[in-house]
């Protein structure tokens, strides 16, 4: 008999340290892998797909002196790596933006917002704020069918980062990027 007591104790110990392992922390300071403070945004878009395809390239990087860079996949199978320039003050500016981003709710891992056929993306969002440097990821969020809606702060860091991109590639922001944080200033 106590075999079998010993046996649903172990099973409940097993339980509680997976439960434990794989529940969504709070977002937390970033690890020194991206020590650079002269990063004010890192996007790491990684893409997955059947038999445990993953590809990771950059979206989108800017630093403090407005130097921009980004991937564009070609028709070949690697990636071009480019890079742009803004102003430092402009720079400054999306500094000041993502800083105003609220961080309430943000945790290491966000989403799934929408549902893809055989893939799902993932942006890995590193910046360094007024408070300090944060590091997290938003799953699957470009428009496809949607399983939750995206908090506000959420939707602010996906069209901030997606804007700076487009500004340099042509291609067109995320679709719910209307000007999200300069409408709480109107």
């Amino acid at each position: 008999m106590w075999h079998i007591e010993a046996a649903a104790s172990y099973i409940r110990w097993i339980a509680m340290a997976m439960a434990l392992l794989s529940a969504k922390m709070p977002v937390a300071a970033a690890q020194n892998s991206h020590a650079d403070s002269n990063v004010v945004v890192e996007v790491i878009w990684v893409r997955h797909g059947v038999w445990s395809y993953e590809d990771k390239s950059q979206f989108v990087r800017l630093t403090r002196d407005g130097t921009v860079t980004w991937d564009v996949p070609p028709p070949t199978a690697k990636y071009e790596h480019h890079s742009g320039k803004i102003s430092a003050e402009e720079a400054g500016e999306i500094a000041k933006r993502i800083s105003s981003i609220d961080r309430k709710g943000l945790l290491k891992e966000m989403g799934p917002y929408n549902a893809y056929t055989d893939t799902s993306d993932e942006l890995k969002i590193y910046a360094h704020t007024s408070s300090g440097a944060i590091r997290f990821t938003i799953v699957n969020p470009w428009p496809g069918v949607n399983i939750k809606p995206m908090p506000e702060n959420v939707k602010a860091w996906v069209c901030e980062v997606c804007k700076l991109r487009a500004r340099f590639t042509g291609e067109r922001p995320f679709v719910d990027c209307e000007n999200p944080l300069d409408s709480k200033d109107k």
